[in-house]
């Protein structure tokens, strides 16, 4: 534990020097950079006699005329001094040497011998920006994606492994798009301008956002109908509505953001007033994303300890306990946890030759005539299992009681023990969550439910996990909106930076 704190400071120590490394080089890359501008002009036609070039203003620049083609004219602006410079391109026609068409851009020069270019202001080295962003975003995401590696060999059952990946998929869905950004920077250098780049860059979660709408569809499109067939098969209480709650959610979070991006659509060099709405935009896109990835992660999470096989060297194997029928026997649920604990309890003795002793754990429910524990022995025996391997846990009332009770008997019997507990696929994460939290290392073994009431559940648990580390979720939430603000105003930031 002292050992990952550690680490934890370490990295936390080594990006922060490294997001201010990568600040420092594109303050130092603009100041160089800068102080030297490639300008495109587009032309009003194609055929002059003559064009000539030259500044009016209250400043001093060299202009040079690098290429002319076609319509476009491609200056080098230079050895700039401070104040403001009227470019003016004089183009004598053809036909009419003493007719001209004039284009003029107003060049603003910085105390420092920066040159901002044309109304949108823009300058050189803004490429630097973006890619450092890109590279930093690209790097949490590798970072969080090792530590998610790291986290996952010590226990498959730590939340911790599903914040890491989901924050994983956030920064690198961003990380791909502002790397797209930068590449187009380059590409279309001098004619997408820095002002447009940087609100464009605004839009990059609200982006990220839409990329998983696809998922999103599949997603809701099949809780949909599993939700409808659980409720003809079973009735509509809140716990079965779920699957249509969060997918109602989804859908008409991608509704907002997609609303934002049409209704307001204040992303090309947005005026200091819409500067909000950009704002709002990406602190809405930011958690809807990390919301979303969360989702998945945690989906992907549960479904990944349902469908492993653990080690074939049990000593116990716990059965955890829950609702039995009014004449003491076993409903379906119950009995498919019971019958997976059987299933692999015949395969480790065919595979190893190694008996696994088991611990039917539930205490008896007022509307039970005899305790959960108790029923599961009876099946058990049912099934073949000697009475002489059986050590029913009969007082438990909850999944922690489950767990360290049946602890306490393991531990009277062996120390050491290598333990698995067999419960319903949709709940083996959360019941290896809490085996950890009462001191007990073991692994699940999945016992199967209904096709159309395991995603329901798995929402459920889901929902659940979340209400859990509530306070973490909301931490992350304000961090982000915090994040967003830079994001959204970083055209003005930056104008106050080099201005």
């Amino acid at each position: 534990m002292i050992s990952g704190i550690k680490n934890n400071k370490k990295t936390i120590i080594v990006s922060v020097l490294l997001f201010v490394m990568m600040f420092i080089i594109s303050i130092v890359s603009v100041l160089i950079m800068g102080k030297k501008y490639v300008a495109y002009v587009n032309l009003p036609g194609d055929e002059y006699s003559d064009i000539k070039v030259h500044t009016e203003g209250n400043g001093d620049c060299s202009v040079k005329v690098l290429e002319t083609k076609e319509r476009e004219m491609k200056l080098l602006i230079e050895d700039a001094k401070q104040g403001n410079v009227m470019v003016i391109v004089e183009c004598m026609h053809k036909n009419d040497p003493t007719y001209a068409d004039y284009v003029t851009t107003g060049v603003t020069i910085t105390k420092n011998g920066l040159i901002f270019w044309g109304p949108d202001l823009d300058f050189s080295g803004h490429a630097i920006c973006e890619s450092m962003v890109a590279l930093y975003l690209l790097y949490l995401s590798l970072i969080i994606f090792i530590s998610y590696r790291k986290h996952r060999k010590e226990s498959a059952f730590l939340y911790g492994g599903i914040l890491r990946f989901g924050l994983c998929a956030y920064f690198l869905v961003q990380g791909i798009l502002f790397a797209g950004i930068t590449i187009a920077d380059i590409y279309f250098a001098g004619r997408l301008g820095a002002y447009r780049l940087l609100s464009i860059s605004s839009l990059v979660l609200t982006v990220s956002s839409l990329l998983l709408l696809p998922l999103i569809i599949i997603f809701s499109v099949g809780m949909t109908i599993s939700n409808i067939v659980l409720i003809k098969k079973e009735r509509a209480r809140l716990a079965n509505l779920l699957g249509f709650i969060i997918s109602g959610l989804l859908i008409s979070g991608s509704i907002i953001i997609i609303g934002f991006v049409l209704l307001s659509p204040v992303y090309l060099t947005p005026e200091p007033d819409e500067m909000i709405t950009v704002f709002i935009r990406t602190a809405v896109s930011s958690i809807f994303l990390y919301m979303v990835c969360n989702l998945f992660a945690t989906e992907m999470r549960l479904l990944l300890v349902s469908k492993n096989e653990p080690s074939y060297n049990k000593d116990f194997i716990i059965i955890l306990g829950c609702s039995i029928k009014k004449d003491g026997t076993l409903y379906p649920l119950l009995k498919g946890r019971v019958d997976a604990a059987i299933s692999f309890y015949k395969r480790q003795l065919v595979k190893t030759g190694k008996k696994a002793i088991f611990i039917p754990s539930g205490g008896q429910g007022s509307d039970e005539v005899i305790s959960e524990g108790a029923a599961i022995k009876n099946y058990l025996v049912e099934c073949g299992i000697p009475e002489d391997e059986i050590i029913p846990e009969t007082t438990s009332k909850t999944t922690f009681e489950n767990m360290k009770f049946s602890k306490n008997i393991i531990d009277e019997k062996k120390k050491d023990a290598k333990v698995a507990f067999a419960t319903t696929n949709y709940h083996v994460f959360r019941s290896g969550m809490i085996a950890l939290s009462a001191g007990l290392d073991a692994e699940g073994i999945a016992g199967k439910t209904k096709w159309y009431f395991w995603p329901n559940a798995q929402v459920r648990e889901f929902v659940g996990l979340l209400a859990g580390k509530w306070k973490t979720h909301i931490m992350m939430c304000i961090l982000l909106v915090l994040f967003a603000i830079p994001v959204a105003y970083s055209p003005i930031i930056l104008e106050w930076l080099f201005r």
